[in-house]
């Protein structure tokens, strides 16, 4: 099956209707496996499935989650931009088995949390870094949630 562009609305953080566009796998009619993680789009996430609509304009245009793929998307956004103090977080999250995207140079990441990871020391790391980070659990499974309890 082919990779294709989906396009899904979202309010920025001035309430303004944006647009994010992301990647996704068709396993059949109209249904999508998210390929890539969502940098700006709330309560998605890696691997979850969506049914996505063809409109005359030819694009692909979210309608409806699916199902949940039980990974997590975090958002993380650095302060201030020290390439040393970002470059040494990130290899951090990736010593826990979570993979990212973002700009290098930036200080705005989104975090893929895979299903299979115990999210516990993933949040305590990012509370330890709270003076560096301020991060958002944009998609929190519920296997997630209850590695917290």
């Amino acid at each position: 099956m082919k990779i294709e562009k989906i396009i899904i609305p979202y309010y920025n953080v001035e309430n303004i209707l944006s647009k994010e566009i992301i990647f996704g796998k068709e396993i059949s009619n109209g249904k999508y496996v998210i390929e890539n993680i969502p940098l700006y789009t709330k309560n998605l996430a890696l691997g979850d499935i969506l049914l996505a609509e063809r409109l005359d304009d030819g694009k692909l245009y979210f309608e409806d989650l699916l199902e949940t793929s039980e990974n997590s998307t975090v958002r993380v956004i650095f302060f201030n931009y020290d390439e040393t103090i970002v470059l040494n977080f990130l290899k951090e999250m990736e010593k826990c088995g979570v993979n990212w995207v973002g700009f290098i140079g930036g200080s705005y990441y989104s975090m893929n949390i895979n299903k299979e990871l115990d999210y516990k020391p993933i949040k305590n790391f990012l509370e330890q870094n709270r003076g560096i980070i301020d991060y958002e659990e944009a998609c929190l499974s519920d296997k997630h949630k209850s590695d917290l309890l």
